[in-house]
């Protein structure tokens, strides 16, 4: 879970649904930099660092006051927030834009990989129902395990490795 959405169910329960809705929006990519200005706003009223972690410290030691702080930040601010919302989407949509902007030899090798995967399957099944496999189950398995986790999950994996190199540069740091 992200540390934005840590504070997702918070504002849920808080009765904050402007806020929720722009962090909910702005998850991720483009958008970090709206989710950050909510944060900052929030932060400021409650007197924390700007950061989800200390926002949702202050909320379980003093769930009461931090619930009035950010229903009162959203009524003074609705207007506010109703833009930075509009400007996450905006942020989305031109994320949209630019991922279909690629296409070309992308979207083609994409596209080839996929149908690959599928026509190997396809001719293992009916190899395996005319009784002449021709490829090794577990093979097959293997190798769509690698297609799905690079294909699929490369994102996940960049970003899991990024986070461990910024944790380790962080630990020689102290």
């Amino acid at each position: 879970m992200s540390a934005i959405a840590v504070l997702i169910p918070i504002l849920t329960q808080i009765g904050a649904p402007i806020l929720k809705n722009v962090l909910q929006q702005s998850i991720g990519g483009k958008g970090a930099d709206v989710a950050g200005d909510v944060i900052d706003a929030i932060a400021g009223r409650l007197g924390v660092e700007a950061t989800p972690q200390a926002i949702e410290d202050a909320y379980l030691q003093r769930p009461q006051q931090v619930s009035a702080d950010i229903q009162k930040l959203e009524a003074e601010n609705g207007a506010l927030f109703i833009a930075l919302q509009s400007k996450a989407i905006d942020k989305q949509f031109e994320l949209l834009l630019a991922e279909t902007k690629a296409g070309g030899l992308k979207d083609a090798l994409a596209l080839g990989l996929d149908v690959f995967a599928c026509r190997i399957w396809v001719w293992q099944i009916v190899a395996i129902a005319t009784g002449t496999p021709s490829i090794a189950t577990a093979d097959l398995l293997q190798l769509t395990t690698w297609f799905l986790g690079l294909y699929m999950g490369g994102h996940t994996l960049k970003d899991f490795g990024k986070n461990i190199a910024t944790a380790l540069a962080t630990r020689k740091e102290q």
